[in-house]
């Protein structure tokens, strides 16, 4: 499967997004326009490529695009109500174009391999998409002797290659996703099993050092799936894994100019001040109050009303306030409850490639393709959300009359 030209593409296209962020920091802002000009020619080619597949798959696929089609249809109409029509219809594009591009990617990758192939596939190349941050950090972050990685400096882009935040968010995906392939790919040598170990313990180390408290939450929240949610692992491993990153917040909330302890400082003083988003959240909900018809069609994608702030900086509420409610649940059916029943039902509670990417863009704005979780966010929604079987035939792909077993305590080959 790695071979296959479609999922290189789809590859290629996401680790672009990393090396876009990372070339744009280096060079202080100078490659930005030449790294959008690659994304966006390596995208037209992987869309190309989709093209020359059988018609037949691509009319039976799109069969199954059609519900995703008319959510796409409605959001770009919500560019009637914006204060900019042009620029919000042109920048919902930007998440349209991609998203349509990895569902036709996906439907082709499982029509002609197995389920447990595709997810394989897809949790060792994120995993190694996603090391891009960790290993810049190694190479220039002077490995430990950094312990706050949200104060290094005045220019915290020019010194380590990332923002604070994008080692926060990388460390999450690691951490997961090598997790993930340690409990359920069997075929792990055991050089490969030392290599995931080791960057799963420099990803605890970057959430905790990032002071990135979306990650301190993603962190918390796989930790407490790992030890009361998992029958299969001891009680031994269950504490030596919880003692790991309790230890380090013991040692990083003891140093004072530590991420934790300066990040924990913040909070407290954030709960007596108000914190921004939900600020922004509470102006939004008395702005729709005030204007009835925004909870209905919503204020237009990408596009507030000058009043409010530009960003909400959360992709759930950029939904729910740009395309209205209707719009809002269908999403939070299709891109975290359906996915969620799914995993919980066909998985049983094996993995937890799911928690950042359904827990991270409650916190950044990550709707466009270009953002820094997008492949992932929207590869394992749809993979997990429109699961039903794991047979190897076009003709009975995403069948809904087949019911498949649970995966009770094993890999799934």
């Amino acid at each position: 499967m790695i071979k296959d030209r479609v999922f290189i593409f789809l590859i290629v296209n996401a680790m672009l997004v990393i090396v876009g962020y990372a070339m744009a920091i280096f060079t202080s802002g100078a490659a930005l326009e030449t790294m959008q000009w690659i994304k966006g020619s390596v995208l037209f080619a992987g869309i190309i490529n989709l093209l020359t597949l059988p018609y037949t798959f691509l009319k039976r696929a799109a069969c199954y695009f059609q519900p995703y089609f008319i959510f796409g249809v409605f959001l770009l109409a919500t560019a009637i109500y914006a204060g900019q029509p042009v620029y919000s219809f042109l920048r919902t594009l930007t998440f349209l174009i991609p998203f349509c591009y990895i569902f036709f990617s996906l439907a082709f990758l499982v029509s002609g391999y197995s389920f447990s192939q595709v997810l394989t596939a897809f949790l060792y190349a994120v995993h190694l998409i996603y090391c891009i941050p960790v290993f810049c950090f190694l190479f220039f972050g002077q490995t430990t002797s950094y312990i706050n990685l949200y104060y290094i400096s005045t220019d915290p882009y020019t010194s380590l290659g990332f923002a604070s935040n994008h080692y926060g968010w990388a460390g999450c995906i690691v951490l997961v996703t090598g997790w993930d392939l340690l409990r359920n790919h069997q075929g792990l040598s055991r050089a490969g099993k030392y290599y995931l170990v080791i960057m799963s313990l420099i990803a605890v180390y970057l959430i905790l050092a990032s002071g990135n408290r979306t990650s301190w939450i993603v962190l918390l929240i796989c930790t407490m799936t790992v030890i009361f949610f998992n029958s299969r692992l001891g009680l031994l491993r269950k504490a030596v894994l919880l003692s790991i990153p309790l230890g380090l917040v013991i040692w990083l909330s003891r140093l004072p100019d530590s991420a934790v302890t300066n990040r924990l400082q913040k909070t407290y003083t954030q709960m007596e001040r108000g914190e921004s988003r939900i600020a922004r959240a509470i102006t939004s909900a008395q702005y729709a109050n005030t204007n009835l018809q925004v909870w209905m069609t919503g204020w237009g994608m990408f596009s507030p009303p000058a009043s409010l702030m530009k960003s909400m900086h959360n992709s759930y509420f950029e939904v729910l306030f740009g395309a209205g409610l209707p719009a809002f649940c269908y999403f939070l059916w299709h891109f975290v409850i359906l996915p969620c029943k799914n995993l919980y039902r066909y998985f049983s509670r094996q993995y937890l490639f799911l928690i950042p990417v359904i827990i991270i863009p409650f916190f950044e704005s990550n709707l466009t393709g270009g953002q820094f979780l997008f492949f992932p966010w929207f590869v394992f929604t749809l993979m997990t959300g429109l699961y039903r079987s794991d047979i190897r035939t076009t003709e009975l792909f995403f069948e809904k009359q087949a019911q498949p077993e649970k995966i009770e305590g094993k890999a799934y080959d």
